[in-house]
């Protein structure tokens, strides 16, 4: 297979699972990702501008350490001063920290909580996620804290 007709398919692809009402596909970028390290780290406020205005990014992903870690929320602060796009966390959300991060993030993704244990190689758990919706639901209808 050529590398056009490669790169011809990965942008068919794309534009069928992620796109906005206007066929633009979305940029989700992670930041301080758990599987990858930078060379030099430049920290999170300016991870957070270079993502904003010349990351071409729709969305800002804040991870924890490593999968399932619990995401900081420190690190949400430190971000949230440095862009106007929506955060979302990507690792560790769990109904017990999950007031603590609910009103300052636009988004969550949840993964390894709802496996077994917690633990990602495990199948999902229904117990975990009605756990977590239970939680999130009752965020949902709770008044906003001020500030937010």
């Amino acid at each position: 297979m050529e590398f056009a007709e490669i790169l011809e398919q990965t942008i068919a692809l794309l534009q069928h699972l992620a796109h906005d009402e206007n066929g633009r596909i979305l940029v989700w970028a992670g930041q301080s990702a758990p599987h990858a390290t930078p060379l030099v780290d430049r920290g999170l406020a300016t991870e957070a501008r270079d993502l904003t205005e010349r990351g071409l990014a729709d969305a800002i992903i804040i991870s924890g350490d490593y999968t399932g870690a619990p995401t900081s929320p420190e690190d949400i602060a430190i971000v949230r001063q440095h862009t106007t796009l929506p955060i979302l966390i990507g690792s560790g959300t769990t109904p017990d920290n999950l007031p603590h991060v609910y009103a300052k993030v636009d988004g969550l993704i949840v993964g390894s909580y709802f496996k077994k244990d917690g633990r990602a190689e495990n199948l999902v758990e229904e117990a975990r996620v009605k756990k977590f919706t239970d939680t999130l639901r009752a965020l949902q209808h709770a008044p906003c804290p001020q500030g937010y």
